[in-house]
């Protein structure tokens, strides 16, 4: 019976873990209502997308993000890339940096400054296109 304890001890504590960040965030509804959050180039496939609410992890803040990633296909990652850049600045983001291989900006939402970031690079032998937004 004893050498139960620690092992529900862990489980409680995952548990708790797991399940304390739970409930709206403002932050990432924010971002989810921006258009660069349903984007994509015609021609490429949306292969992951992951979305973190603003919170805390071991004590050191963690953003609200929303993670695209899409497979090029025969797109061009810098045609990718133009494309994503175009799209948001027709809906309000202001341009940072812009090069052949990525596009950086910011915007306010809601009243939180959001970023974006899109880039291209290879994953497993293939062309990708990365949009990074994050609400701070």
């Amino acid at each position: 019976m004893l050498g139960m304890r620690p092992t529900f001890t862990v489980v409680l504590l995952l548990a708790l873990l797991t399940t304390s960040g739970c409930g709206a965030d403002p932050s990432l509804r924010s971002l989810e209502r921006d258009p660069m959050a349903a984007f994509s180039v015609r021609g490429t496939h949306l292969e992951r997308e992951s979305k973190d609410k603003r919170g805390t992890t071991l004590g050191m803040p963690v953003h609200a993000s929303i993670t695209r990633r899409f497979s090029l296909g025969s797109v061009a990652p810098d045609d990718a890339v133009t494309t994503a850049a175009a799209y948001a600045k027709a809906h309000g983001w202001t341009p940072e940096n812009s090069r052949p291989s990525s596009f950086s900006a910011h915007k306010r939402i809601d009243g939180i400054r959001a970023e974006l970031l899109v880039t291209s690079g290879p994953v497993g032998g293939t062309g990708a296109l990365y949009v990074y937004l994050t609400a701070f």
